[in-house]
């Protein structure tokens, strides 16, 4: 039987399979297909000429066997292609072709994927049976997998809405790679945010440290790397224009721009904002622990709901924060 050696080339090229690779994989195969016959001799080998693409089968007799009955001496090399075995052969070849390029597509889809990781992307949601695992799909056709855990709780998404989502985690898997991605994760308001602010890609400001609890508020500290910039506001944007986008993308989820700072004391007391603080104390450098007075009408703002703005406050700068109003102090 013969392959054309002009499709093998073809294969060769646009897929980026090694023409070696392929030569073998195609001789394993049709070999294997060999072997599934009746009488087929044991030893046996299958070769594909690549000038004329023609592929024989070789086959040896054993004369000599070990002490374990494996064979240890051959006669010489004969061919005994079958005469009926053109059809298989070619059926053969083409299956394992066409699964040479699939893997091989799978493969590349892989490594442009876990390079992607912790990379934001756009997807369109497909039809929603398992909210629990939603799916949405990729641009490259490869769906993506949405758990639970990382949807914004409250958030409804529609099919065929196009979200932007996070990019957790790359497995490769038996049918391509196995991608898992959230809405949840802090890295994707950074990623949000760097598509909204350029000077976000050229670092004349910095994001250290974003504390979110998605779907309701988070907080985002910056810095300049340039005096004459400030950072909070590069990343508000004219009229709160880049910020909005950021909120949008989110369902509405609230965000506070904050003003880092290497002394401890004034982080703290910016990452409780929108509460006026009236002053920090560190109550323990070891253990990053501080404390935080404000004026009594600012106690319950400085707390937040259920505790969320020192919650989130605490998150962002690494410190346990306890809030105390002045009269707390005074007693």
């Amino acid at each position: 039987m013969e392959i054309d050696i002009k499709v093998f080339k073809a294969v060769e090229t646009e897929s980026n399979i090694p023409g070696s690779t392929l030569k073998e994989s195609i001789e394993t195969g049709i070999n294997d297909a060999y072997h599934r016959l009746p009488n087929h001799s044991e030893y046996s080998r299958a070769e594909l000429n690549m000038r004329t693409g023609e592929i024989k089968i070789y086959a040896q007799e054993p004369i000599e066997f070990g002490d374990d009955g494996v064979a240890i001496r051959f006669r010489d090399l004969q061919e005994e292609t079958p005469s009926d075995f053109s059809r298989i052969a070619a059926a053969e070849a083409r299956r394992i072709i066409s699964q040479r390029v699939q893997d091989a597509r799978a493969g590349y889809v892989f490594e442009e994927y876990r390079k992607l990781k912790f990379a934001a992307i756009s997807g369109l949601v497909q039809p929603i049976v398992d909210s629990d695992n939603i799916k949405i799909k990729l641009p490259s056709g490869f769906e993506a997998f949405l758990p639970a855990k990382e949807q914004i709780p409250g958030e409804v998404l529609s099919l065929n809405e196009y979200v932007r989502v996070f990019i957790t985690e790359v497995e490769r898997g038996n049918k391509g790679p196995d991608i898992v991605v959230s809405r949840t994760h802090p890295g994707l308001v950074r990623k949000l945010f760097e598509k909204e602010v350029p000077e976000l890609s050229d670092q004349t400001v910095e994001i250290v440290s974003i504390a979110r609890e998605a779907g309701d508020r988070t907080k985002v500290s910056v810095k300049s790397n340039d005096i004459n910039v400030n950072p909070v506001a590069t990343l508000i944007g004219q009229l709160g224009k880049r910020v909005r986008a950021v909120v949008e993308e989110l369902g509405q989820e609230k965000i506070d721009i904050i003003l880092y700072s290497d002394s401890p004391k004034e982080y703290i007391a910016n990452a409780l904002s929108p509460a006026k603080v009236i002053k920090v104390e560190i109550t323990d450098d070891v253990h990053k622990i501080a404390q935080a007075i404000v004026p009594d009408d600012q106690l319950s703002l400085a707390i937040g709901k259920e505790g969320q703005n020192a919650r989130l406050a605490a998150k962002l700068t690494g410190w346990k924060i306890d809030v105390l109003s002045e009269s707390e102090i005074d007693r």
